[in-house]
């Protein structure tokens, strides 16, 4: 029996004692996988997750704005737009809060300033009063007219020995503003930049003159200002001066700058571009806005009847300022009471008046059946050229002018009377039948006029026409008798009915309608009479069968009618 090598076991099988061996199963793998690569997969995982990261993030990041927050000026300059845009919006939302935190701390500083200022202020003005009616006050006032400076300036500017205006804090090595304060109207002028140009005047002047080393620029001078500088081991004092000053306010700016460094050598040693560490020194930059003045001798003048006249102009101008007020107060008063009649009255309305120009503008409608304005504002004593008014048209509800509208559009003739009340236009009277027609058809076309009562309106022509009737009816044909033909007796009667019949026919026509005699009684007789009736031009007669008015059988009545239209007829 021959005898084979044994191959050697493979991976993922083999064979063994002549055998396949069997493969190890998938879940010795992944226990072997997960034994080998799970830490970094969790890792993985925990990098991918944003809620993680974040977590992460916010723990580390007080530690490390904390350890490159003092020493990183990169961090600084990166993180300064979102602060200064976030208190922007704080400050745009809550601007009370902020005054609120700031009140304390700027309030008496302004308090102090506007004290000092008012003192320098008002010792020029005591000094230009007392000179007013002397030389001095005279040369003042030419000088203003000349320049064309207010005479208040002049004598400030002459009476003022000098005045420091605004006092810088800078910090030495880098440049940077620390503080700054100034007086109430002091020229205005970027501060920043003034101190930043303060510092490249000192180095152009030390680097260009080789200076030594304990010498520096102390003194500029431009004009009727100057700036003095003193210099400390970490800070500038600057202050910009008008006038000359005293010697001894070099040694104030020197004792000022000690302290500032005496107090706060920690944040200027650890300065590193916040200056809010230095709001705490504007009292002692405040301290250095002095002032002063000088006066000089003169000879004492009796002023007293000069103060007893200058007293008197002060009351006449007080007096003439009072009258003037009065006055004011008064045309306003006529200017209001204007405004107030015009809207009183029917048909007027003002929409709006400017009382405080001249002329007084008055804008408003205006009806045009109403008063003329120009009558009301001469009454109130105003002339034409006073007012500028305009008025636009409109159509006032005013029962007075409605009922005035009426009359006018409607042309009332006389007898009729028209009146106007909560919204019913009443007429009564006498009148032509055609107006009345006229009225009943354009009557609620004026505006305002809601409903028309016209109970009591007679119509004349209609009137007329009956009044006529009646005598037609009046006249009775008597025939004698058993006679038949008509005699001079009934013809006379007969021809009197024909006249009365034709002048009916005018009123009738004037009612737009006809008329027609009506001859009622014995037959052949009523055919007699309106045959006769026809034979004189009458309005046309018909024949009706029956007793007379008169009951009497030898009779023939007469009935004049009214016609509405053909088929009546």
């Amino acid at each position: 029996m021959s005898e084979r090598p044994l191959e050697p076991e493979r991976h993922g099988g083999g064979i063994r004692n002549g055998q396949p061996a069997a493969s190890p199963p998938a879940e010795d793998f992944e226990a072997l996988r997960e034994l080998l690569l799970g830490p970094e997969q969790e890792a993985l995982r925990k990098l991918a997750d944003p809620a993680t990261r974040l977590q992460e993030i916010s723990d580390a990041l007080p530690e490390a704005l904390a350890k490159r927050g003092p020493h990183d000026r990169l961090l600084a300059r990166a993180l300064r737009p979102t602060v200064e845009e976030t208190v922007s919006q704080s400050i745009r939302r809550q601007p009370q809060y902020f005054a609120d935190l700031l009140a304390p701390v700027i309030a008496p500083t302004i308090r102090r300033a506007i004290a000092q200022a008012f003192e320098s202020t008002l010792q020029a003005i005591r000094e230009m009063t007392s000179r007013t009616f002397s030389m001095q006050g005279l040369k003042w006032r030419l000088e203003a007219w000349r320049s064309g400076i207010s005479v208040g300036e002049i004598a400030l500017r002459q009476t003022l020995k000098y005045r420091a205006e605004q006092v810088f804090l800078i910090h030495r090595e880098s440049g940077v503003l620390l503080q700054y304060v100034s007086i109430p109207g002091a020229p205005g002028a970027d501060s920043d930049m003034v101190s930043g140009m303060l510092t490249a005047i000192g180095q152009f002047v030390t680097d260009s003159f080789k200076t030594d080393a304990g010498e520096s620029l102390d003194a500029i001078k431009v004009g009727e200002f100057r700036v003095w500088m003193e210099r400390g081991p970490k800070a500038i004092l600057a202050a910009t001066i008008r006038g000359t000053p005293a010697a001894d306010y070099r040694t104030v700016l020197q004792d000022t700058l000690d302290g500032i460094h005496a107090l706060h050598h920690a944040a200027l040693n650890r300065f590193q571009g916040d200056t809010s560490a230095f709001d705490v020194c504007r009292p002692e930059l405040e301290a250095c806005l002095r002032s002063e003045s000088s006066v000089p001798s003169r000879k004492k003048l009796n002023l007293r009847p000069l103060r007893w006249g200058f007293a008197l102009i002060a009351l006449g101008y007080l007096g003439w300022i009072a009258y003037a007020v009065w006055s004011q107060h008064l045309e306003r008063g006529r200017r209001a009471d204007l405004v107030k009649a015009l809207d009183t009255e029917p048909g007027i309305m003002t929409t709006s008046a400017q009382l405080d120009v001249t002329p007084i503008k008055i804008r408003g409608l205006r009806d045009p059946l109403a008063r003329d304005p120009g009558l009301i504002t001469r009454a109130a004593g105003f002339p034409e050229s006073a007012i500028d008014a305009r008025w636009e048209s409109f159509y006032s509800l005013d029962p007075a002018l409605i009922e005035r509208r009426a009359k006018q559009e409607l042309a009332a003739p006389e007898g009729v009377k028209l009146q106007f009340d909560s919204g019913t236009l009443r007429v009564e009277g006498t009148a032509p039948h055609a107006w009345i027609e006229l009225f009943r058809r354009n009557a609620r076309a004026v505006p305002g006029i809601a409903k028309v009562d016209d109970a009591k309106l007679i119509d004349t022509d209609l009137l007329r026409w009956h009044e006529l009737a009646s005598r037609v009816e009046a006249i009775l044909i008597r025939f004698d008798g058993n006679g038949e033909a008509i005699g001079p007796a009934q013809r006379e009667e007969v021809e009197k009915a024909a006249a009365i019949a034709r002048e009916a026919v005018d009123p009738a026509t004037k009612l737009g309608r006809q008329t027609q005699i009506e001859a009622t009684g014995e037959m052949f007789r009523a055919s007699v009479v309106a045959t006769a009736l026809n034979a004189l031009d009458a309005p046309p007669a018909i024949v009706r069968a029956g007793p007379p008015k008169s009951g009497a059988t030898n009779t023939v009545s007469l009935r004049l009618q009214l016609l509405d239209s053909a088929r009546e007829r």
